[in-house]
């Protein structure tokens, strides 16, 4: 596996589902491996079953895998599609197939190509935006922005203040502190729980593509 770039969090049961989903519906092949087993050879498998409500899935192993070797406790992925590794526990294994837990979180690698200046919990550096989702538009003053780079910008704001909004959704950048940032369009690629260190105030980061 080569080194990946930046990853995100990926924590919204609905996300991480839409991920899952993909990968069961291109069969995907997924890398598989356990640090605490006997044999530290990696495996490879595809997802053959997803069940959201019992918050399980089913992968089978490819031709040259197996899962013989393999043990009940927490297992590690990584899903080439996606760029994406999770973790989550082993429920149910067989030599072909093995049965596991929802993960609870997935970290996916960054898309973005340029450089990103970041600005820290300290920021002044704030952002106006409409947004645009299914239901509503609204317009949203004084966002914090954390990063910026020539085609995204990272946010941090209270979640009621941003309530309502989902990845995918489009905004519109109205007034910003850092140049070549107003006056563009952006979708809204990720939404993450993050703590302010300083203050312990619960927020969400927000990260956006620019176009």
């Amino acid at each position: 596996m080569r080194e990946l770039k930046e990853l995100i969090d990926i924590q919204k049961k609905e996300h991480i589902s839409t991920i899952l989903r993909l990968a069961l519906r291109n069969k995907f092949p997924i890398h598989i491996w356990q640090r605490d087993s006997k044999v530290r050879e990696r495996a490879d498998g595809v997802v053959i079953n997803l069940d959201i409500d019992k918050s399980v899935l089913e992968l089978e192993a490819t031709n040259e895998s197996c899962f013989d070797e393999f043990e009940l406790g927490e297992i590690f992925f990584f899903a080439e599609f996606r760029k994406a590794i999770f973790k989550a526990q082993v429920l149910k294994i067989g030599s072909r197939k093995i049965r596991i837990s929802l993960p609870q979180m997935i970290k996916v690698e960054e898309a973005r190509c340029e450089p990103r200046v970041k600005y820290g919990l300290r920021s002044y550096q704030s952002l106006d935006i409409t947004t645009k989702s299914q239901k509503s538009a609204n317009f949203i003053t004084d966002l914090q922005m954390v990063d910026s780079s020539k085609d995204g910008v990272g946010f941090l704001a209270r979640p009621l203040k941003v309530n309502g909004l989902n990845i995918g959704d489009k905004i519109f950048t109205e007034r910003a502190t850092v140049e070549n940032i107003e006056g563009r369009i952006g979708v809204i690629r990720s939404i993450t729980k993050q703590s302010n260190s300083l203050s312990g105030e619960k927020l969400l980061r927000i990260g956006v593509e620019l176009f």
